[in-house]
């Protein structure tokens, strides 16, 4: 067993701990609170002026790209094409590199659990090294059944990979418009009986709304990737929102981005019991817009935090990616009662639950050891702030101190114990 000490725990799921203490056992937390254990002769590691907080949770990513820096001043769909383009010319070896990288990368940014979508998965070995937990989602594209069938293959052969208990495989049709609703449906039906969620592009932006409701299909021909048998525009003259609404989904079935949102799209989302992962960075730099996240959180629709890919944003810190969700929901003049400690929460227990994850998310006797702690003596002297905003507003990945899996230190000073 092992006893930790820190200035403030926050274990999400109630009240944060002045000086409080958590005590783990490889890989479970058996007790998180301020009064410390009775056990005789045992070590207390004491981090002074630190706050210990659950691993955050990354529920939207392709750590196949982290090597592929963000495009030129471009929309989404010229930038798909730009991507493609760039991707290709990379050799197996640099793309196996990049998916390290980005492995890497979150764990010096606090993330412990990911959801990450990948269509020829080199990042399934880079998250294994790594030790990182979550769900990888096997990318498919697509209006022929073979396409899910190579899926589905490919689902048996990562997951023959994965020798440990900490990552899933699951599938992710790619987006509304590059997918047809028969194979969604089947894919959800699918992953459904396995109690596993599928992963969506959804209403990213203003083109895809008119494709759909108005079938302009213009901004689109430039996916000259996606024209294969069967292809055929999903021209429902609905809501890409309303459109898999109507599918009859059985899965839990996580959208990502939803930027471009009619009225009536939020009331069907929360009947449908979607969720939603909010990127406000990548739909930024693509020139996307902003999601209604104030809504969707007032209507009770459960919303996480993701970076997308290192060729749509500039880094995978994910403090920056909370302080511009705030910054941008605020510039937009929304509800002031979207905060820190509601950030945080995305960041953490709201991914975790969006993934289905039961023992990850927050810091409590049962759950797994999962923990990041931060050095707030940079911003020691400012605590009339609440400790959320000290975490959201003032830290970034330079402060962290160190990263736990199940118990295990998996980063540390610039260092990865765990990699060999």
């Amino acid at each position: 067993m092992k006893l930790i000490k820190a200035d403030y725990i926050v274990p999400i799921n109630k009240s944060p701990i002045n000086d409080g203490y958590i005590l783990f056992d490889k890989d479970k937390i058996l007790y998180v609170g301020k009064k410390k254990p009775e056990f005789k002769n045992m070590p207390v590691k004491n981090y002074d002026h630190a706050v210990i907080l659950p691993g955050l949770v990354n529920s939207h990513a392709h750590l196949n790209y982290s090597a592929i820096s963000t495009g030129k001043n471009m929309r989404l769909l010229p930038w798909v094409n730009d991507l493609i383009s760039r991707w290709q010319k990379l050799s197996d070896i640099g793309k196996k590199r990049s998916a390290s990288i980005g492995a890497r990368m979150m764990l010096e940014s606090g993330v412990t659990c990911i959801a990450d979508s990948t269509y020829e998965g080199y990042s399934v070995d880079a998250l294994i090294e790594h030790s990182l937990k979550g769900i990888i989602f096997v990318e498919f594209f697509g209006f022929d059944e073979r396409v899910l069938e190579e899926a589905l293959i490919k689902k048996k052969v990562w997951e023959k990979k994965i020798k440990n208990n900490l990552l899933k495989v699951s599938l992710s049709p790619h987006a509304t418009y590059t997918t047809s609703g028969k194979l969604i449906k089947e894919a959800s039906d699918l992953m459904g009986k396995m109690d596993l969620p599928i992963s969506i592009h959804a209403a990213e932006t203003e083109e895809e709304l008119k494709l759909f409701k108005k079938g302009e299909t213009g901004p689109f021909k430039i996916l000259s990737e996606f024209k294969e048998p069967g292809f055929c525009w999903n021209i429902k003259k609905t809501t890409p929102i309303k459109f898999l609404t109507s599918l009859g989904l059985k899965s839990k079935t996580i959208l990502n981005h939803c930027v471009a949102i009619e009225k009536g799209d939020i009331d069907v989302l929360k009947s449908a019991g979607f969720s939603v992962v909010h990127c406000p960075r990548s739909n930024a730099l693509l020139g996307s817009g902003v999601s209604p996240v104030t809504s969707f959180i007032e209507s009770g629709i459960l919303v996480s935090l993701g970076t997308d890919s290192l060729a749509s944003n500039t880094n995978y810190d994910f403090f920056e990616e909370m302080r511009a969700s705030l910054v941008i929901q605020r510039a937009m003049g929304k509800n002031l009662s979207y905060d820190s400690e509601t950030i945080l929460k995305m960041a953490t227990i709201n991914g975790a639950e969006s993934l289905s994850l039961k023992d990850v998310g927050s810091l409590e006797a049962g759950k797994k050891a999962d923990f990041v702690i931060i050095d707030l003596g940079s911003n020691d002297l400012n605590k009339q702030y609440s400790i959320y905003d000290r975490i959201v507003m003032g830290s970034k990945k330079e402060h962290i101190i160190e990263v736990f899996i199940n118990g295990d230190s998996v980063y540390q000073n610039d260092k990865y114990p765990k990699i060999k």
